[in-house]
């Protein structure tokens, strides 16, 4: 079991190194030694700037002998702290050409898939194809147009003039007779308006009105005898009625 175990932690770890180009090992590992010369120039910078403070300090207690000492010691630092600087320099511009490199040899490879899969398209689509295709569009717009002069030739071109002017003068007729109608049903509309306007209005003279008048009943001089009247129905007086029609009548005069 074991064994089993291990040989399948040999196998995956063998497939992650195989995965790890050589590329990518010299890539981690020049990163590894900027980031130690980053560290290193640091640690000079500081080193560098507590010596300047102390050499200050010597000079201030007139320990000038010990001050120009520091100051050597801090000239040398300056000088390793340059050199680390150009070294980190020089590690950080090789990366920059690794990255670029890389870049480019993507490009080229994509370049390459493309141009592979242009050249299968060119093959699927190959100039005789395109060539028979144009022809054949040739031959089919030619045929059309014979067709189309074949039966244009049937007409000479003075029938061809004189069947147009026929039909210009059709649709000249047609629209003048809409203008026609459009114009009488105009003209109706006043003529009725005019008609219903000059219609007299009935007059009523006073013979008339005399006539009328003694059409009406003659109002009766005697009380009528009463009559018994029932909850159902309520039969109204001579008087009310002769009083009734003669305003009725005196009404219709008025109108």
């Amino acid at each position: 079991m074991g064994g089993l175990f291990s040989s399948g932690r040999k196998s995956k770890k063998e497939s992650n190194e195989q995965a790890i180009t050589e590329k990518d090992k010299a890539v981690l590992e020049l990163k590894r030694m900027r980031d130690r010369l980053r560290k290193y120039r640091e640690g000079l910078t500081n080193i560098i700037q507590r010596e300047t403070q102390y050499a200050r300090e010597l000079i201030d207690n007139g320990q000038r002998k010990k001050a120009v000492l520091v100051l050597k010691k801090k000239k040398l630092q300056e000088s390793l702290a340059e050199k680390a600087q150009g070294q980190l320099y020089n590690i950080e511009t090789m990366l920059t050409q690794i990255e670029t490199a890389a870049l480019n040899q993507q490009i080229f490879q994509a370049m390459k898939v493309g141009q592979a899969t242009l050249a299968q398209l060119q093959k699927e689509m190959s100039i005789e194809d395109v060539e028979e295709l144009m022809q054949e569009t040739a031959e089919s717009v030619a045929m059309q147009q014979r067709l189309s002069d074949t039966l244009g030739a049937s007409l000479t071109p003075e029938e061809s003039t004189s069947v147009e002017e026929e039909v210009d003068r059709m649709l000249a007729e047609m629209k003048k007779k809409e203008e026609e109608q459009k114009q009488q049903s105009k003209a109706k509309l006043p003529a009725v308006a005019d008609e219903i306007k000059q219609q007299p209005k009935p007059v009523v003279g006073e013979e008339d009105l005399a006539a009328q008048v003694q059409q009406l009943p003659d109002v009766p001089s005697t009380r009528p005898e009463s009559v018994e009247v029932t909850s159902n129905s309520a039969p109204a007086s001579p008087v009310a009625v002769a009083e009734e029609e003669e305003a009725r009548a005196k009404e219709v005069v008025l109108n």
